[in-house]
Protein backbone atom coordinates (compact mmCIF):
# COMPACT_ATOMS: atom_id res chain seq x y z
CA UNK A 1 0.00 0.00 0.00
CA UNK A 2 1.30 3.40 -0.96
CA UNK A 3 -1.50 5.70 0.14
CA UNK A 4 -4.77 5.62 2.07
CA UNK A 5 -7.10 8.61 2.03
CA UNK A 6 -10.69 9.62 2.49
CA UNK A 7 -13.07 12.23 1.13
CA UNK A 8 -16.12 13.53 2.95
CA UNK A 9 -18.74 13.94 0.22
CA UNK A 10 -21.57 15.15 2.46
CA UNK A 11 -21.84 15.80 6.20
CA UNK A 12 -25.16 17.45 7.07
CA UNK A 13 -28.66 16.56 8.19
CA UNK A 14 -27.48 13.54 10.23
CA UNK A 15 -25.88 11.92 7.17
CA UNK A 16 -22.16 11.36 6.71
CA UNK A 17 -21.23 10.32 3.19
CA UNK A 18 -17.58 9.30 2.92
CA UNK A 19 -15.32 7.56 0.41
CA UNK A 20 -12.09 5.77 1.37
CA UNK A 21 -9.38 5.25 -1.26
CA UNK A 22 -6.42 2.89 -1.11
CA UNK A 23 -3.59 3.02 -3.66
CA UNK A 24 -0.87 0.44 -3.99
CA UNK A 25 0.92 -1.82 -6.39
CA UNK A 26 1.80 -5.42 -6.86
CA UNK A 27 2.12 -6.73 -10.38
CA UNK A 28 0.12 -3.64 -11.44
CA UNK A 29 -0.80 -0.34 -9.84
CA UNK A 30 -4.14 -0.70 -8.09
CA UNK A 31 -6.68 1.70 -6.63
CA UNK A 32 -9.59 0.54 -4.53
CA UNK A 33 -12.40 2.64 -3.14
CA UNK A 34 -15.09 1.94 -0.56
CA UNK A 35 -18.01 4.21 -0.08
CA UNK A 36 -20.34 4.60 2.91
CA UNK A 37 -23.41 6.75 3.51
CA UNK A 38 -24.00 6.62 7.26
CA UNK A 39 -27.14 7.58 9.15
CA UNK A 40 -25.65 9.46 12.11
CA UNK A 41 -28.83 8.99 14.16
CA UNK A 42 -28.48 5.19 14.15
CA UNK A 43 -24.81 4.75 13.21
CA UNK A 44 -25.83 2.34 10.43
CA UNK A 45 -24.80 2.40 6.78
CA UNK A 46 -27.81 3.51 4.75
CA UNK A 47 -29.13 0.75 2.49
CA UNK A 48 -31.56 1.19 -0.40
CA UNK A 49 -34.24 -0.53 1.69
CA UNK A 50 -33.80 2.18 4.38
CA UNK A 51 -34.06 5.07 1.92
CA UNK A 52 -36.46 3.93 -0.80
CA UNK A 53 -39.96 2.48 -0.87
CA UNK A 54 -39.56 -1.29 -1.29
CA UNK A 55 -42.03 -1.53 -4.18
CA UNK A 56 -40.02 1.11 -6.10
CA UNK A 57 -36.71 -0.80 -6.02
CA UNK A 58 -37.36 -2.76 -9.27
CA UNK A 59 -38.17 0.50 -11.10
CA UNK A 60 -35.00 2.14 -9.73
CA UNK A 61 -33.01 -0.90 -10.83
CA UNK A 62 -34.51 -0.61 -14.33
CA UNK A 63 -33.65 3.11 -14.51
CA UNK A 64 -30.06 2.37 -13.52
CA UNK A 65 -29.79 -0.59 -15.88
CA UNK A 66 -30.78 1.77 -18.69
CA UNK A 67 -28.06 4.26 -17.69
CA UNK A 68 -25.46 1.48 -17.39
CA UNK A 69 -26.36 -0.05 -20.76
CA UNK A 70 -26.26 3.40 -22.37
CA UNK A 71 -22.77 3.99 -21.00
CA UNK A 72 -21.60 0.57 -22.16
CA UNK A 73 -22.94 1.24 -25.65
CA UNK A 74 -21.08 4.58 -25.74
CA UNK A 75 -17.83 2.84 -24.78
CA UNK A 76 -18.15 0.35 -27.64
CA UNK A 77 -19.15 3.05 -30.14
CA UNK A 78 -16.17 5.17 -29.06
CA UNK A 79 -13.82 2.23 -29.57
CA UNK A 80 -15.26 1.56 -33.03
CA UNK A 81 -15.25 5.26 -34.01
CA UNK A 82 -11.60 5.63 -32.98
CA UNK A 83 -10.77 2.66 -35.18
CA UNK A 84 -9.43 0.71 -32.20
CA UNK A 85 -7.96 -2.70 -32.69
CA UNK A 86 -10.83 -5.13 -33.40
CA UNK A 87 -9.47 -7.35 -30.63
CA UNK A 88 -9.98 -4.50 -28.13
CA UNK A 89 -13.58 -4.11 -29.32
CA UNK A 90 -14.14 -7.86 -28.91
CA UNK A 91 -12.62 -7.91 -25.41
CA UNK A 92 -14.66 -4.87 -24.30
CA UNK A 93 -17.83 -6.39 -25.74
CA UNK A 94 -17.27 -9.72 -23.99
CA UNK A 95 -16.53 -8.01 -20.67
CA UNK A 96 -19.79 -6.06 -20.96
CA UNK A 97 -21.88 -9.21 -21.42
CA UNK A 98 -21.48 -10.04 -17.74
CA UNK A 99 -22.59 -6.64 -16.45
CA UNK A 100 -26.02 -5.71 -15.20
CA UNK A 101 -27.67 -3.72 -12.43
CA UNK A 102 -29.21 -5.75 -9.64
CA UNK A 103 -31.35 -4.79 -6.66
CA UNK A 104 -28.24 -5.38 -4.48
CA UNK A 105 -26.31 -2.77 -6.49
CA UNK A 106 -28.83 -0.16 -5.31
CA UNK A 107 -27.20 -0.17 -1.86
CA UNK A 108 -24.15 1.66 -3.20
CA UNK A 109 -25.02 5.34 -3.53
CA UNK A 110 -23.61 8.74 -2.65
CA UNK A 111 -25.76 11.31 -0.89
CA UNK A 112 -25.39 14.91 -2.04
CA UNK A 113 -27.11 18.23 -1.50
CA UNK A 114 -28.94 18.06 -4.85
CA UNK A 115 -29.50 14.32 -5.27
CA UNK A 116 -28.18 10.80 -5.22
CA UNK A 117 -25.37 9.34 -7.31
CA UNK A 118 -25.67 5.58 -7.65
CA UNK A 119 -22.30 3.84 -7.92
CA UNK A 120 -21.59 0.73 -9.96
CA UNK A 121 -18.27 -1.12 -9.87
CA UNK A 122 -17.80 -3.35 -12.90
CA UNK A 123 -14.74 -4.94 -11.28
CA UNK A 124 -12.72 -5.19 -14.48
CA UNK A 125 -9.19 -6.56 -14.11
CA UNK A 126 -6.37 -4.05 -14.49
CA UNK A 127 -5.55 -5.08 -18.05
CA UNK A 128 -8.96 -3.92 -19.38
CA UNK A 129 -9.89 -1.14 -16.94
CA UNK A 130 -9.65 1.36 -19.79
CA UNK A 131 -12.91 -0.18 -21.10
CA UNK A 132 -14.67 -0.03 -17.73
CA UNK A 133 -17.75 2.17 -17.30
CA UNK A 134 -17.42 5.07 -14.86
CA UNK A 135 -20.51 3.75 -13.09
CA UNK A 136 -21.75 7.05 -11.60
CA UNK A 137 -25.43 7.76 -12.24
CA UNK A 138 -26.94 10.93 -10.77
CA UNK A 139 -30.63 11.49 -10.05
CA UNK A 140 -32.00 14.65 -8.44
CA UNK A 141 -34.20 14.39 -5.37
CA UNK A 142 -37.14 15.61 -7.46
CA UNK A 143 -36.61 12.71 -9.91
CA UNK A 144 -36.44 10.24 -7.02
CA UNK A 145 -39.25 11.80 -4.95
CA UNK A 146 -41.84 9.09 -5.77
CA UNK A 147 -39.38 6.40 -4.60
CA UNK A 148 -38.00 7.98 -1.42
CA UNK A 149 -39.39 6.87 1.94
CA UNK A 150 -40.72 9.96 3.66
CA UNK A 151 -39.75 8.56 7.08
CA UNK A 152 -36.34 7.33 5.88
CA UNK A 153 -32.99 9.14 6.05
CA UNK A 154 -33.55 10.81 2.64
CA UNK A 155 -37.14 11.85 3.34
CA UNK A 156 -35.93 15.24 4.57
CA UNK A 157 -34.91 16.11 0.99
CA UNK A 158 -38.40 15.66 -0.50
CA UNK A 159 -40.76 17.00 2.20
Amino acid sequence: MEEFSYKVNYNKNNILDITFTQDGSGAYPDTQTRHFAINLKSGNVIKASDAFITSSLPKLRDMLEGKLQGELKEILESLKDSKSDPEDVRIASEAQEQLGYTIENLDNFEVGAKGITFLYDAGYPHVIQAFEPKGRYFFSYSELKPSIKRDGPLGQFVQ
